[in-house]
């Protein structure tokens, strides 16, 4: 196993695990191997969006541009949340990513190949190897970060409205008489895929349960003790939980599920998604929580930080793209959802 730097859960060696196991293995996967033959990272590439979701189609990563490619290859684990490429660590990691990146291209010089919610430090990356490359905005990504020594400290230090919005949090929580625990997700996939599929459903999708238990129980085996679930109890049965993976520095938030009819009103989805993995980090010494993607105002209103998220295009290109104006297209459209994420990323890009 090679030392990795700092790279996303989503760019990590278990996460690759949990693709594969799920039959969503990469097409090709380029190691960059050093003069012993030992990789130096990795760099999937897919022939499709690894996903089913909708939302990274083609005529969505590509939207705006004055083409769409009749094919494209996908570099890296996409998922919802982030793209990163995992390296060796120290001063070969450069080196390293030029290197995946050129065997990359050279695997696909005839079409382009797409980097979808690459993080801002790859996409930074990205654009020293290929200044050419079009970098177009596509999402807003949400941190929990707590540079304090205490999570009360923390508290303290937000804006007012912030500060009033967790404590009311609290106070609904406590009156519920929930009770609180961190479980391992190993044992408890059966019951956490039930409310999943159940908060899905209030929010009209179709997650069956039958479907969602193996790939739960594929991230149990490849995190073990790292697959948390921060949970509210009723009478001893779990109600409300949020999937918590520890990689690295910190806690990158999975999937949530409730029974409202239970939790309704009692602000446990905020509590067990938001507050108790904090703490967890807080006691850990971890630096925060990754919340995934920022689609409302819910998550910047208590304390959270906004990062973009960015699709890089890289190789052949059958026509210039006008990079500027796709990023205010974009932010104009994420100022129609949330006012307050666009100009979160406004003031962020500068």
């Amino acid at each position: 196993m090679i030392a990795l730097a700092p790279c996303s859960v989503y760019a990590s060696p278990r996460w690759l695990e949990v693709q594969v196991a799920g039959g969503r293995a990469p097409s090709r996967l380029v190691t960059a191997p050093d003069a012993a033959g030992a990789p130096r990272g990795w760099l999937p590439i897919h022939d499709r969006v690894p996903t089913r979701n909708p939302r990274y189609g083609l005529a969505s990563l590509c939207r705006g541009f004055p083409w769409l490619p009749a094919s494209a290859s996908y570099l890296g684990l996409a998922s919802g949340y982030q793209t990163d490429v995992a390296t060796v660590a120290g001063d070969g990691a450069p080196a390293a990513l030029a290197s995946l990146v050129g065997d990359a291209l050279r695997s696909g010089p005839d079409q382009p190949l797409i980097v979808p919610f690459a993080t801002d430090r790859l996409a930074r990356a990205l654009a020293t190897l290929a200044p050419g490359a079009p970098c177009v905005l596509e999402a807003a990504d949400a941190w929990l970060r707590n540079p304090h020594p205490t999570l009360d400290a923390w508290l303290a230090a937000l804006p007012g409205r912030a500060r009033q919005a967790i404590l009311h949090d609290e106070r609904r929580f406590a009156e519920a008489g929930l009770d609180e625990a961190i479980l391992p997700l190993g044992r408890h996939v059966p019951a956490f895929a039930e409310l999943v599929s159940l908060h899905a459903r209030r929010y009209g999708l179709d997650e069956p349960a039958a479907a969602l238990a193996p790939h739960l129980a594929d991230i149990a085996r490849a995190f073990g003790d790292d697959a948390l679930l921060f949970a509210a109890l009723h009478g001893g049965r779990l109600v409300a939980a949020a999937l918590g993976l520890v990689h690295g520095e910190h806690v990158y938030m999975r999937m949530v599920g409730n029974d409202h009819d239970v939790v309704g009103g009692t602000a446990a989805h905020f509590v067990v998604t938001f507050y108790r993995p904090l703490r967890f980090c807080a006691e850990r010494g971890l630096a925060g929580v990754h919340l995934g993607l920022s689609i409302d105002r819910t998550k910047r209103s208590r304390g959270a930080t906004i990062e973009p998220l960015w699709t890089v295009v890289l190789g052949a290109l059958p026509a210039p793209l006008d990079a500027a104006a796709l990023l205010d297209a974009r932010l104009a459209a994420i100022a129609r959802d949330d006012p307050g994420t666009a100009a979160a990323l406004r003031e962020r890009l500068g």
